[in-house]
């Protein structure tokens, strides 16, 4: 299973124009299982994974002669709507006609509300960022877009020099028909179209929550700081937990690279804690790493802004006082080790996790390491 490196960069605007090129591929490995659905979504932190890839990329897809703006874009169905978009993923193989890090690329997101499998004249929001980390999934912080019907087209573009490849692409069977190319971005052809010997699906994702944003209305609790609070029937119940559960949201104004601990305790009710970045993706959850039934969170922010927890309960229908506090706010642009455990696709630990997070220049990443034991 692939690992996943995050960012966060500035939103722009671009508008470019150049002639449809021909691309081409090569290189190819061996590739894995298949799966069937056209859009696979995979639990993550609480969010949805979708994509058509199957965790292995066997050729890579990429203009010879060269162009100045290359198109790489997937269009991804969420399983059930509203659907909230969180933040984009992309892969970029570790080899020598692949980009480099620190090439820079731009992140685009749009929408296609009707489904359809003509893309022609989408309009995307451009979030300006490069290529952090090879041979594994980037993260990319995007503005939450909600849909509530349709597809996520969601991808980059990026200046494709001479002799280099941009694109992994996933060829084992079926293709799926959702990975498009363009070199004008207005039009754009599904990759298979140009060839057999093209067919695939692209190494890009998206993250996504299902029912749309909290619904909540935030409480502002300084950091370092400390309130009390209760979970009652008149709570809100559009949670991350779910709409059987009581939630109280707060929020708090954080700084790239500090380290904060939450701790959430309450003998009334188990306890259960989320922490939202501030484009609404659930970075940790916590159940009982309090001690005996309260929650506890340690993470170091990997962006400025405004992040929300959200207070509430492990069981169904909780209800009752609670206390929540933060800590360890100071500081910034420092960094730290977080330990846990890897899932699955399944949900299963697959071993140890070592996680290093780093804020640079206010623009803050979080980098995933991971070390298998057993």
């Amino acid at each position: 299973m692939m690992k996943n490196f995050r960012f966060t960069h500035v939103l722009l605007t671009l508008s470019l124009t150049v002639g449809m090129l021909m691309p081409w591929s090569v290189e190819n490995r061996a590739g894995t299982d298949t799966k069937s659905a056209e859009t696979v979504a995979l639990n993550q932190g609480g969010n949805q994974v979708l994509r058509v890839d199957d965790d292995s990329f066997e050729q890579v897809i990429g203009y010879p002669d060269g162009t100045s703006t290359a198109y790489f874009l997937n269009r991804l169905t969420p399983p059930s709507y509203p659907a909230t978009l969180q933040n984009v993923q992309i892969f970029f193989g570790d080899r020598a006609n692949g980009l480099p890090v620190n090439h820079p690329i731009t992140v685009l997101v749009g929408t296609n509300p009707s489904g359809s499998s003509n893309i022609d004249g989408i309009s995307f929001q451009r979030f300006s960022s490069f290529v952090g980390f090879l041979d594994v999934f980037n993260e990319y912080d995007v503005s939450a877009v909600t849909i509530n019907s349709g597809d996520f087209v969601v991808g980059y573009v990026t200046n494709n020099p001479p002799n280099i490849f941009p694109m992994d692409q996933d060829t084992t069977p079926p293709s799926r028909m959702r990975s498009y190319t363009s070199t004008n971005g207005s039009s754009f052809r599904i990759i298979d179209t140009f060839g057999s010997n093209l067919a695939g699906n692209f190494a890009i994702r998206a993250s996504v929550s299902l029912g749309g944003p909290s619904g909540c209305n935030p409480q502002t609790v300084s950091c370092p700081g400390s309130t009390s609070g209760s979970l009652s029937s008149g709570d809100c119940m559009q949670g991350r937990r779910g709409s059987s559960f009581f939630t109280d949201v707060y929020q708090f104004n954080g700084t790239a690279g500090q380290m904060v601990t939450i701790d959430l305790t309450s003998s009334a009710f188990d306890t259960y804690l989320y922490l939202l970045s501030p484009s609404g993706s659930v970075v940790a959850e916590d159940d009982d790493s309090g001690g005996e039934t309260n929650s506890r969170i340690t993470f170091t922010l990997t962006t400025s802004g405004l992040w929300r927890i959200e207070v509430t309960s492990f069981s169904e229908g909780e209800t009752g006082s609670y206390s929540l506090a933060l800590a360890g706010c100071g500081g910034g642009g420092g960094g730290g080790t977080l330990c846990g455990s890897l899932l699955d696709e399944r949900g299963s630990p697959r071993g140890a996790l070592q996680a290093f997070h780093v804020g640079v220049l206010g623009l803050g990443f979080a980098a995933v390491r991971p070390s298998f034991v057993g």
